[in-house]
């Protein structure tokens, strides 16, 4: 009922439009007016009002038509997309002589609604571009910008469907907080991250086409953006992230179907047209730490240097790992494989199986395998923050979504199974673990060798002499790296000066033994390379207490 009351005040405030004024003046032009990023005053006057959420808004000093006030509303409404708690309608529109005197705009929430709703936007966008920071270049920021939306907002088909769509689903509360909505809230969505990052954008509406996209400025070029055609085949975490609509120029918008006749920028750069690594990316572009990760269809995982504008392959998938329907021979077009990076590994999925992987290509391996029925891993991501998978009987079946922390594989122990080159140490000698090896354990009897940045080890004193044991950590699990801290003249590193080490050194100095090599260097106690009387006598002073 408030949904139909809202169209006939907009019916009603046009009747009244046609009856003031002459008919040239209300009617309005079939395209859609370019929109800057600047406000002019009548449109200030509106924003400002807004803000204020004011009751009613006087404009009759601004001469406009009601055709002028309605651009002017939609103009604020696509330019400053934070009054997400307005309607695109007005309750009233007062004409005098042709001009609005006053509006009464709609206010879809309460005071307290919009400090609530504010929360909860910020909230979702800070987990979007919180980390997108200087070190980025836009390029970057906003493809991660473009395929975060995608798994984050689901296009909401069912509403249009069943003709219930609200005014909500036009908006970035729709976007942010619902998660659902139409072009125009992907639109105002994308716009509202693109300003916070400091980037030059529009919204780009077209009544002709009834949709609504981005532009976005890039050294100088402008770009199009269209989030909501690349979110066509996709609706949650798990699914595949297009990128045919992303920085693209206005020739192409004319091939791929876009009418003549939307205001642009002009959008004529062809520079990511064809050759852009994302064009063949199948799922979203995502960082394992300082590293840009992606896979491709025909079931590769790669990363990309941005400087250096190449990519490297770190997984390729033989065809017997292509993603079958469960119970035939058939396969798909293209692996369903959707990479997530966690605890500083790339995960990744065969039709059966977890894999990891290192952003550097190292530590490949099968992590888990899915036996439970006869669906399949369709692939990764976060549900919630909680990293996890999911399972299908088919590429467009219900998803059945499985944490991480549910698999059958689980870390048993780890042990070093190979001891550093270095043991011993002088006192004062940094922690030196070079060809020490770490072996992770689990559950199914597989063995996996960490790197040293996988594991942690606790801090290593060496100002005392003695054994030192130190702990090496690796997710839940722990194990000991036993090392000894010894000091010049304790031959035979029992951490004290005794007659047994001059007896050592004497019968090497006469001829009559020979010292090892690591004896040799705790006897040298002057360093200068030969054992001499001097060594003789400065270890009796230690054993004596001298000095």
């Amino acid at each position: 009922m408030n949904r139909l009351k809202k169209y006939l005040c907009a019916i009603l405030s046009i009747i009244m439009v046609i009856t003031a004024i002459p008919v040239a003046t209300a009617t309005a032009s079939a395209q859609t007016e370019t929109y800057s990023s600047e406000l002019s005053e009548l449109e200030e006057c509106i924003y400002s009002a807004y803000k204020n959420m004011d009751k009613i808004i006087y404009v009759y000093s601004y001469s406009a038509t009601y055709s002028d006030v309605m651009t002017a509303i939609d103009n604020v409404l696509n330019k400053r997309t934070d009054v997400f708690y307005v309607s695109k309608y007005v309750e009233n529109c007062n004409i005098s002589d042709g001009f609005v005197t006053t509006i009464t705009p709609i206010y879809l929430f309460t005071l307290e609604e919009i400090e609530a709703a504010k929360s909860a936007i910020n909230a979702s966008v800070n987990s979007l571009i919180s980390d997108l920071d200087s070190s980025m270049t836009d390029v970057q920021k906003l493809l991660l910008l473009h395929d975060r939306m995608i798994l984050d907002i689901a296009y909401n088909d069912d509403a249009i469907e069943n003709d219930t769509l609200t005014e909500s689903d036009y908006t970035i509360y729709g976007a942010f907080v619902n998660k659902k909505g139409i072009c125009e809230a992907y639109a105002k969505a994308f716009k509202y991250c693109a300003d916070l990052l400091g980037i030059e954008n529009e919204i780009i509406p077209f009544s002709t086409m009834n949709h609504m996209w981005n532009q976005v400025k890039i050294d100088g070029e402008w770009y199009n953006v269209d989030v909501t055609y690349d979110d066509e085949l996709t609706s949650d975490l798990f699914a595949h992230v297009e990128h045919k609509y992303f920085l693209f120029s206005d020739t192409v918008a004319s091939n791929k179907g876009y009418r003549e006749g939307y205001s642009t920028n002009g959008a004529t750069d062809t520079t990511y047209d064809s050759k852009a690594f994302w064009l063949n990316s199948l799922s979203s572009v995502f960082m394992a730490g300082d590293v840009f990760v992606y896979s491709l269809r025909n079931g590769k995982i790669c990363t990309h240097d941005f400087e250096t504008n190449t990519s490297i392959t770190i997984v390729s998938l033989t065809s017997s790992d292509r993603w079958k329907a469960p119970g035939t021979n058939g396969s798909y077009p293209y692996y369903y494989m959707r990479p997530i990076y966690y605890n500083g590994y790339i995960y990744y999925n065969l039709p059966k199986s977890i894999c990891t992987i290192r952003p550097d290509g190292t530590g490949k391996s099968i992590i888990y395998t899915y036996s439970v029925d006869d669906r399949q891993i369709y692939g990764l991501g976060y549900n919630y923050g909680v990293p996890g998978y999911t399972v299908r009987t088919g590429s467009n079946s219900a998803d059945d979504i499985i944490p991480l922390s549910q698999t059958t594989r689980i870390l048993k122990a780890i042990n070093v199974t190979t001891n550093p080159t270095k043991s011993v140490y002088m006192k004062g000698e940094a922690l030196d673990t070079s060809g020490m090896v770490v072996t992770a354990s689990y559950s199914d009897g597989s063995t996996f060798n960490l790197i040293d940045t996988d594991y942690t080890i606790s801090a290593f004193d060496s100002s005392t002499v003695g054994s030192k044991s130190l702990t090496v950590s690796y997710g839940s699990k722990t194990c000991a790296l036993e090392l000894s801290v010894v000091d010049y003249g304790d031959i035979d590193m029992d951490y004290a000066w005794t007659s047994a080490d001059m007896l050592k050194l004497q019968q090497h100095f006469f001829g009559i033994t020979s010292l090892s090599d690591m004896e040799f260097t705790l006897a040298d106690i002057d360093k200068n390379g030969v054992l001499d009387s001097t060594d003789i006598l400065t270890l009796q002073t230690k054993i004596l207490g001298i000095f």
